[in-house]
């Protein structure tokens, strides 16, 4: 009778460590909890023509942002993102480039799909508000809203590291006269889908419960 007890007992004693454990790993993304996040990226993209202009854009941006478990799994929160990009065009009279900043701001939803205890799938819906310029004469407003998927992997219950591995959405750019922009500017915009190596995004998040 005693031994059953103590297989019991220890039977009892693993199940608890184990709910724990899987607590410890999950309580994340519980609701209530907070999250604090940092990222880098960057995205090339080359034209060339047989006849005509080749031409180069690269585009270099770091983004923080923070969100709240509004319920289990789904965070809410704003982002902010700054960036510098170049435009070269390569011209028989000679290369001309083209430099300008860009902030963006704007909310966020992400909604997480737990696979184990320390990696996560997610997707995130955003829409951001973005203006900017080249320092001299000209003006630049962006507007995008789209959803990008990731993997997370939690180094801790704390910490985890994360990569974007695409973005599927709409976006929408005018640029013009910093001092006549409304009659000068020129917009365009369209629907933009990739999931290759040049959109892939690196980032840090902090989970506070």
């Amino acid at each position: 009778m005693n031994k059953i007890n103590k297989k019991t007992n220890l039977g009892v004693l693993v199940l608890l460590v184990w709910l724990g454990a899987v607590t410890a790993s999950y309580g994340q993304f519980s609701e209530g909890a907070k999250a604090v996040g940092g990222g880098i990226g960057f995205s090339s993209r080359n034209t060339d023509y047989k006849v005509g202009t080749d031409t180069k854009f690269r585009n270099f941006y770091f983004t923080t942002n923070a969100g709240y478990f509004v319920m289990e799994n789904l965070e809410a929160g704003m982002s902010l993102s700054a960036g510098t990009e170049k435009y070269e065009q390569e011209l028989a009279s000679g290369d001309v480039e083209t430099k300008a900043n860009e902030f963006k701001i704007g909310p966020y939803a992400r909604l997480y799909n737990p696979l184990t205890e320390v990696i996560s799938v997610f997707a995130e819906l955003g829409i951001n508000f973005g203006f900017g310029g080249d320092g001299e004469d000209q003006r630049i407003r962006t507007f995008d809203s789209g959803i990008s998927p990731g993997i997370l992997l939690l180094l801790d219950k704390n910490l985890a590291m994360e990569a974007r591995l695409g973005y599927l959405g709409y976006s929408r750019r005018a640029e013009g006269d910093k001092d006549n922009f409304e009659d000068t500017r020129i917009t365009s915009g369209g629907f933009d889908a990739g999931f290759d190596l040049s959109r892939i995004r690196f980032g840090f998040r902090l989970y506070i419960n």
